[in-house]
This record gives structure tokens, sequence and C-alpha cells, in this order.
């Protein structure tokens, strides 16, 4: 369903996640955040890194192509296939905020920002701190 553009878009994509062990890195990730699940900046560091990953990734098929229309238009497409299919159809980068992906697509100069949500921040420290204090003797 894809044209030859496209498809040599989530090729560069996959290529850069796969140069950048991302999956490996996602999973080890989201082990740590499910194993120290009251360590709540955990979660949300898993949950950005993945968004951050897929931004860094179009950002490479871009460079590849010299365009933001392929990689624009490839998960678009997969979007509408997976909502009309009733089968076992899945796109997995759906999982990440298409929206802000789109928007980083359609202004390649926006800049990512981390913006730590501090009070998440500041009760995994007073956790870690505690847990700490409790195992360390």
């Amino acid at each position: 369903m894809l044209n030859k553009k496209e498809l040599e878009a989530v090729l560069y994509h996959e290529q850069f996640h796969g140069r950048n062990k991302d999956p490996l890195k996602i999973f080890l990730l989201s082990l740590c955040a499910s194993a120290l699940w009251y360590l709540p900046v955990l979660k949300w560091s898993n949950e950005r890194y993945k968004l951050i990953s897929e931004l860094l990734a179009d950002r490479a098929a871009i460079d590849s192509l010299d365009s933001t229309l392929p990689i624009g238009s490839a998960p678009l497409k997969l979007i509408k296939y997976q909502k009309q299919q009733t089968s076992y159809a899945y796109a997995p980068f759906a999982e990440t905020a298409v929206n802000y992906r789109i928007k980083c697509l359609v202004n390649p100069k926006m800049t990512i920002t981390w913006n730590i949500p501090k009070l998440m921040m500041v009760k995994s420290v007073a956790v870690f701190m505690l847990l700490w204090s409790v195992f360390a003797y």
C-alpha cells in the first residue's frame, strides 16, 4: 500500500532504530519501569524515550530523503489502514504521540523538550531515598 518513496522512508526510519539499538533500550526501560513501578519517573522516562526515538528516526529518514512527505504520509496510510481493518493489523508507531510527530514533520525546526514533571520527580526521589535508607544498612 506504500509507494516506493514511502517504503524507502520507512526503511530508513527502521534502520535508524536498528543502529541505535532502540528495541533493546525500550525493552530494558520498560522492564525497569514495570519492576520499579513505585518510581513513577521511570514510566515517564520510558514513554518519553519512545517518543524521542521515533522523532529521531523520523529525522533520519527525512535527512536521507531530503523530504518530509514520504515519512509523513506512510504512517498516516498505515493508521488509516489499521482503522479500516477488523483483523490483527497493528501499527506500533500509533502508540507514540502521533500528533506530536506530525507537528515535528510539519515544522522540522521544532525543538524537543523534556519538561520533567517536578512533583513526579520529587515523589520518585523521596521513595528512592526511603528505600535506600531502609536497605542500605
